[in-house]
């Protein structure tokens, strides 16, 4: 990835990063600035961006190394809150760099690398994000010297490991991948409940860890993991199972989701029958006479259609005496769904308060100069009450001045036509004022 002011570089690859809530606190949230690094593995005034030597894959791990231990935003936060340091990791990840034979297994090696950071936000960009920082500045001079065919190239790259596995109904549960839905393979009837214990004779965690495909951390075990089981498609595969009485079934498979149902990760408890799901990630039904209930999965961009069954939910129970919205199952998702929501469900307009630090890295100093303009007093010192709700890190000489922004949420008519609208206002350097 070339940088700014014209510095030269043969090849280098990796993933972007936006900004990241990194916690609640006390009913704000503290989102932290991430460096952005578009996905390119590339020199911008040499073709030699791909089929790149071992000393060039190394020269571009330690770019990316140096580039997140200055600029990272959530680094030292997950080692605090998780217990995996990955700056810690430096000599083990260039082993494996070294260990690759060609671009393909580079790519897949350094997107393993960055799934470890436990940041959903870090990843190797497709050419439409590519296309997006393009006109976006500060971004727009550095995505601009990157080549497109080596976007394209590097993407797909990284991205053909996912296109070779099957998700199998399967999900991570208190350390343990647990089936969700009834099956029945080759004459084994696999129940809900049971947990997949081997992959072709190898121990689920450590299949796990050797495919490297959208891995996560789990702090309480201390163990990669992910949330869904996936399997090499197009394959028979062994899989061994425990069903909770202590027997061990062995079963063979050919991964395929034309061998199990279609919604599989839905909540079986749910029916649609008892209620109303919109885009396989809410779930709204009516408890008579009590409340509406709104169960979110996930939360994904609502598109028209999805926003219109909400409103006719809404509308069918604005006369109960409670609507209960159930987060608990959210790992994540689109801000503008939830505040959308709320939009619904105000009477008046509402003002969202958020904050986030920028890393004092020279990097993000460059692309951020306002944010730098002041000097960063002693928070806790001058404003102790403030200080109290920040992640410890942000105290440090590792980041910048806080920065404040706020969102002003309108109220929308449940009959209108037109989806809920959010306006953004505007942002602001330095602590508030409490009063």
């Amino acid at each position: 990835m070339p940088k700014r002011n014209g510095e030269n570089r043969t090849s280098l690859g990796l993933r972007g990063a936006g900004r990241r809530i990194a916690r609640p606190v006390s009913g704000l949230l503290v989102p932290l600035l991430v460096v952005l690094i578009i996905a390119a593995l590339s020199g911008c005034n040499s073709p030699a961006w791909k089929n790149l030597t071992t000393q060039q894959k190394l020269e571009d791990f330690r770019y990316l190394y140096r580039m997140f231990k200055e600029n990272h935003g959530t680094l030292a936060m997950t080692k605090r809150l998780f217990g995996y340091d990955w700056l810690a990791h430096e000599k083990e990840f260039e082993e494996e760099i070294r260990r690759t034979k060609d671009d393909s297994e580079f790519a897949r090696t350094i997107d393993r690398i960055l799934d470890l950071t436990c940041d959903a936000h870090t990843w190797i960009a497709s050419p439409e994000y590519w296309r997006a920082y393009c006109t976006l500045p500060p971004f727009d001079e550095i995505a601009g010297n990157v080549p497109e065919e080596a976007v394209v190239y590097w993407n797909e790259l990284a991205s053909r490991g996912l296109n070779e596995y099957e998700i199998f109904p399967a999900l991570y549960f208190e350390g343990e991948y647990v089936v969700v839905t009834g099956l029945d393979l080759a004459g084994h009837l696999v129940k809900p409940g049971w947990v997949v214990t081997q992959v072709n004779g190898t121990e689920v965690d450590r299949f796990v860890l050797e495919q490297g495909v959208g891995l996560r951390y789990d702090p309480v075990r201390h163990k990669p993991y992910v949330i869904a089981l996936g399997l090499p498609a197009s394959s028979k595969v062994e899989l061994t199972f425990e069903d909770g009485e202590g027997n061990r079934v062995v079963a063979e498979v050919v991964p395929s989701q034309e061998n199990w149902p279609e919604n599989y990760y839905r909540p079986s408890y749910y029916s649609s029958e008892e209620g109303t799901w919109v885009h396989d990630s809410l779930f709204m039904t009516v408890i008579p006479g009590v409340a509406g209930y709104m169960h979110f999965w996930r939360m994904p961009a609502f598109n028209e259609e999805d926003w219109a069954s909400v409103k006719e939910f809404l509308s069918s129970v604005k006369d109960l005496p409670a609507l209960i919205i159930d987060v608990r199952c959210v790992p994540g998702g689109v801000a503008t769904t939830w505040k959308s929501l709320v939009c619904l469900l105000a009477r008046e307009p509402l003002r969202y308060d958020s904050y986030f630090s920028p890393r004092t890295g020279a990097y993000v100093r460059e692309l951020f100069p306002k944010y730098f303009a002041a000097e960063k007093p002693d928070l806790e010192k001058e404003n102790p009450e403030f200080a109290r709700m920040l992640p410890p890190e942000v105290l440090t000489e590792d980041y910048g001045m806080p920065v404040q922004e706020w969102t002003e949420i309108r109220p929308s008519d449940l009959s209108s036509r037109s989806n809920p609208r959010v306006v953004r206002m505007k942002s602001t350097v330095g602590c508030p004022t409490f009063t």
